[in-house]
């Protein structure tokens, strides 16, 4: 995981511990240039987020006009 790879970043083990299980009720794909991220998009879909926070903006742009 990517934001494992950030020094300043939580370890693997770290992060386990603050994630929560999201379950998917449907899936949005797909609608992003990278299939690898559509898990991304989907969990924080199914899960009625506020806001999703990324780096990766090439591949999330596209969509951020669409929800």
């Amino acid at each position: 995981m990517a934001v494992c790879d950030d020094p300043d970043g939580l370890s693997p083990a770290g992060f386990a511990v603050l994630a929560e299980p999201v379950e998917l009720h449907f899936l949005w794909r797909p609608k992003l240039s990278d299939p690898k991220d559509e898990m991304v998009l989907a969990a924080a879909i199914n899960r009625r987020a506020d806001a999703l926070v990324t780096h990766n903006r090439r591949d999330f742009v596209t969509a951020a006009g669409r929800f």
